[in-house]
């Protein structure tokens, strides 16, 4: 989910739609459809359970969204106010599980084979992909691994890029130029769902329940909690609100919003719970508005934590929508490094079409 500041509306992204909510408390839901080629798989064939995997959770100060599908695509917008009209789109190697913007004009995407892309916003560019080539996807490979990407997040100054992953760990990299790992950081005893940096700390949460804290620049862990529930945590987010960083915390299937406050001695400390009526699927915070809004399965709450109060925006495509969205994450869908057969039979092809070349030159010489 994503709001947009001075657009005059707040963008939301539920199964295989985009819900535009006016600020407008009395002004109607517009659902947006992502454009129909982006939908199908690359044969042009129609994708089974199409949906939207992940959205950037900000609108980029160039006024762009984006999002990333199932159909192996990435679709990005302009934002204005009160629409969004498509810039582009393009297709990606595998399923993208994260999406971000980077300062540059670049959206950067983590997915589910482990490898983490550039691709610019208003033009393709095709890269070198290492070891491939044949490929016929554009981007700039940043980083890349053998384990699911869960999530991706750039430090204020974007000189870091942080991924999180399903093999417990968190990686941190300079950006742009991501070919040495710069840390890591270990403790998770299951998969990292989610990760935010404030300053030089590093916040992170996952399918073990609990928040780690770990250092930007060497890895080190600073500080975890106790179990804070039997359920993951599906996401996290920092907020700075009046000269202080507030950490936000859902957990699957849970109607609650933690509050905690991130000390100056690397601790978290609990300030408040907020309870929605169900489940939250996701949140944004808007700071200078003290203004919350949690997607849950009953639609769009705007809440004010000053006065305690609660607008609810909702329609009944909103409310189809949400309610088919998965709880939990599937961490098993099957990618290249896993099927062997594929492996061996793509490479048995390419050494083929080689030595086919090679016997070409020799009977040319």
């Amino acid at each position: 989910m994503s709001a947009t500041l001075g657009l005059g509306c707040y963008i939301l992204t539920a199964k295989a739609n985009i819900f535009l909510v006016p600020e407008e408390p009395e002004a109607q839901i517009e659902v947006l459809k992502i454009p129909e080629e982006a939908t199908k798989g690359a044969d042009g064939k129609d994708v089974e359970d199409f949906e939207i995997i992940c959205s950037t959770k900000e609108v980029a100060q160039s006024s762009m969204f984006a999002v990333g599908t199932s159909a192996k695509t990435c679709v990005i917008y302009h934002a204005k106010p009160g629409q969004l009209e498509v810039c582009r789109w393009f297709r990606v190697p595998k399923a993208p599980t994260s999406i971000v913007f980077d300062n540059r004009g670049n959206v950067v995407v983590g997915d589910r084979s482990g490898n983490v892309t550039q691709y610019r916003c208003t033009e393709a560019h095709m890269g070198r992909h290492e070891n491939d080539e044949d490929c016929k996807f554009e981007g700039s490979p940043l980083a890349g691994g053998v384990t699911m990407i869960l999530d991706v997040a750039f430090s204020a100054d974007f000189k870091y890029l942080l991924t999180a992953d399903r093999d417990e760990k968190i990686k941190v990299y300079r950006y742009p130029d991501c070919s040495a790992m710069y840390a890591v950081a270990f403790g998770h005893t299951e998969y990292v769902r989610s990760v935010d940096v404030y300053d030089r700390t590093v916040v992170s949460g996952g399918g073990d329940g609990r928040l780690y804290l770990h250092d930007l620049h060497d890895g080190t862990q600073l500080f975890t909690t106790n179990k804070l529930g039997e359920k993951p945590i599906r996401r996290l987010s920092i907020v700075e609100i009046e000269g202080f960083p507030n950490l936000f915390v859902t957990f699957e299937a849970s109607p609650r919003l933690y509050v905690f406050g991130l000390t100056a001695k690397n601790n978290l400390e609990l300030k408040d719970a907020v309870e929605a009526q169900s489940p939250i699927v996701d949140f944004h915070v808007i700071a200078d508005r003290n203004s919350i809004l949690l997607l849950t399965r009953d639609g769009l709450d705007i809440y004010n934590p000053s006065d305690n109060t609660t607008i609810r925006r909702t329609s009944s495509e909103l409310v189809e929508a949400v309610t088919t969205i998965a709880e939990e994450l599937s961490l098993f869908k099957n990618v290249t490094h896993q099927n062997m057969q594929e492996y061996h039979e793509r490479k048995a092809k390419k050494m083929a079409n080689v030595a086919e070349k090679k016997a070409a030159v020799k009977i040319k010489s």
